[in-house]
């Protein structure tokens, strides 16, 4: 599936891909190259993991499973082939896609045997651990240490309703909401209610209205979107059926909205106990599960994609649908864009297999805006930064410039074709303007990849008359010069009589670099700077990272010296953006490209340098 990025490229690419109008400012080396012959266009597919150390340690389902800030994924509890609740933990390290069991005694298990819990990754780093069958009580992970701490299970301190076949989600916030489940009359119910970190506390959503969901489900699907709303969908209902519908929490109001219940809008396949995670392009896979009138896991998969609100069904055949029909099984993305999914239940088998999702190479486009330009001059150039969000490779063989108004843009610089982009890389192509008559202006920069359909890079601008008015020094005489009220100087004049004719003036306004700069579509940029503080007194004093973001434009001067190393910025297991780092002294410096939206909190920031990897956590305020 590609994206298509038309008219304003970076408004485009915003709503799609959550970029906010920024712009990668690393220009990536490159070479003007030729077409090159590419491939079929290529699909996501699902790929099984072969058994030994690239399957589950202990055979679960109904386990809890998160991603952690140094890319693994922690997977707890569950039940065993036996149908007991384990405290048993695992981690998967997805450099060598190989799991490792965490000693099964003392703090480095969980403190309480828990099947169908909810998890959810924590600002700090942290994971919330929470309910499981005939349980409130919750704990966190601390990947630190490999250890596991009991919250008090009393009080605000542990889950003020169902924990058993909920869902949880990491909200923008830092808080995790919690919904759904069965009560201990084993009924599906319809209330909420937030975790939040910094007290360590439970508070229920009022029950009613809008601020519940707006039907009741056990053992539905959650996962983050983008904007920073939840989507919850399938799972069975009080009628003992597994249902289609969806709907969507919105945190800065604490409400459900009910997705229409037909069509696209809801799930292709009814769905109870599936997985789903959240891809680095914002879409959501869901897999698996059990549907109605029989008790047999499925292997269909299915996307949901939050700029349509539309779920599309993969082909329910070979590697577009799980390897292994399971369900009651664990899902989570890893940082190189794959999705882990493994153990749950086949037939009468608890499985220890597990498989990854690769999603196809997929072209995320910002920049190409150019605004209003005066007729026969050039406009700035415009930096149009081409970033892969699929798992698999993005080969471009080149570009090609077409549209209605090709010959008013050119291609000044192509660092885009003959090269191969990994996950998470980027190149550059510099686009030029220069309007040949007054109106607006398209064209379109087809890239030739591998995707199943070719990006297509809208290019916009239009072109104003220059304008007609005399220099400043001869204001007096406009009243003679009708032409002359357009001429930004006229306000400079001493005469008053040129004043009535200046306002016309105001056809100047958006020159150059007029408004289409604020929305950045000329290349505005990230730029985070860093401050180590000591906090705290004597020996309990520690340092922090305390950060500020701002948006800018290029050209970017940097006083900082030192040297740049890559830097990768996520939160809750997603990547937020990449870029470069520059640290001098105490002050660190980043240019970044988000691949989501950089809200105020707490973030995990990874330095790689060489080979050597370095986290730690920053707070943007």
């Amino acid at each position: 599936m590609s994206y298509v990025a038309r008219g304003n490229a970076v408004g485009s690419a915003s709503k799609r891909f959550g970029l906010g109008g920024l712009a990668l400012t690393l220009l990536l080396a490159g070479s003007l190259g030729t077409s090159t012959a590419l491939a079929a266009g290529a699909a996501p597919y699902f790929s099984a993991l072969p058994a030994g150390p690239t399957a589950l340690q202990s055979a679960r389902a109904l386990a809890v499973a998160a991603s952690l800030p140094n890319g693994q994924v922690l997977i707890a509890g569950g039940r065993d082939g036996n149908g007991n609740a384990v405290q048993s933990a695992e981690l998967f390290n997805p450099v060598n896609d190989t799991f490792s069991s965490l000693p099964a005694a003392g703090n480095t298990q969980l403190q309480t045997a828990r099947a169908g819990a909810v998890a959810a990754a924590l600002p700090n780093g942290q994971v919330l651990i929470a309910g499981g069958q005939g349980e409130q009580s919750a704990e966190l992970f601390d990947p630190t240490n490999g250890t596991f701490t009991q919250l008090p299970a009393s009080g605000n301190t542990q889950l003020q309703g169902s924990g058993f076949l909920s869902v949880a989600a990491s909200l923008p916030n830092g808080q995790v909401l919690i919904a759904g489940g069965q009560n201990g009359g084993g009924s599906a119910v319809k209330t909420a209610e937030l975790f939040d970190p910094v007290t360590g506390t439970f508070s229920a959503l009022p029950a009613s209205g809008a601020t519940q969901m707006q039907i009741a489900r056990q053992g539905a699907i959650a996962a983050s979107l983008p904007n920073g709303q939840v989507l919850i969908a399938g799972g069975f209902d009080n009628g003992g059926s597994a249902v289609q519908s969806a709907e969507l929490f919105d945190p800065s109001t604490n409400t459900f909205t009910a997705l229409p219940p037909s069509g696209s809008t809801q799930l292709q396949t009814p769905g109870f106990i599936s997985v789903a995670a959240s891809l680095p392009n914002g879409e959501v896979l869901i897999a698996g599960g059990q549907q109605n009138g029989t008790q047999d896991a499925e292997a269909v998969a299915q996307l949901f994609d939050p700029s349509t609100n539309t779920f599309t069904a993969l082909p329910p055949s070979g590697s577009t649908q799980l390897q292994t029909a399971r369900k009651e099984a664990v899902a989570a993305t890893l940082p190189n864009g794959q999705v882990l999914i493994a153990g749950g239940i086949n037939g009468n088998s608890t499985l220890q297999s597990a498989e990854l999702y690769v999603t196809a190479p997929q072209a995320a486009v910002a920049g190409g805006g150019f605004g209003a330009q005066t007729v026969a001059t050039p406009a700035p150039q415009s930096v149009i930064t081409v970033t892969n969000l699929g798992a698999q490779r993005l080969l471009i063989g080149g570009t090609t410039l077409g549209g209605t108004d090709a010959g008013d843009f050119q291609i000044a610089a192509d660092r885009c074709s003959g090269r191969t982009l990994a996950f998470g890389q980027s190149c550059t192509i510099i686009a030029g303007f220069t309007a040949g008559s007054i109106g607006a202006k398209t064209a379109t920069i087809t890239l030739s990849d591998n995707e199943a359909t070719a990006t297509a890079i809208g290019l916009t601008g239009s072109g104003v008359a220059p304008n007609g008015g005399p220099p400043g020094a001869a204001g007096a005489a406009g009243a003679t010069g009708p032409a002359g009220g357009a001429g930004p100087a006229g306000a400079a004049g001493p005469a008053g009589a040129a004043g009535p004719a200046g306002v016309s003036g105001g056809t100047g306004a958006p020159g150059p670099t007029g408004k289409p700069g604020a929305k950045g579509a000329n290349g505005t940029v990230a730029l985070i700077t860093c401050r180590a503080v000591v906090i705290g007194k004597r020996s309990r004093h520690r340092t922090v990272e305390r950060c500020t973001s701002r948006l800018t434009s290029p050209p970017i001067r940097s006083t900082t010296t030192g040297r740049s190393v890559r830097a990768v910025l996520s939160r809750n297991g997603s990547v937020y953006a990449r870029g470069q780092a520059t640290r001098s002294g105490k002050h660190t410096r980043m240019l970044l490209i988000p691949l989501k939206r950089i809200n105020r909190g707490t973030y995990s920031l990874k330095l790689i340098d060489a080979g050597r990897i370095r986290t730690r956590a920053i707070t943007i305020t």
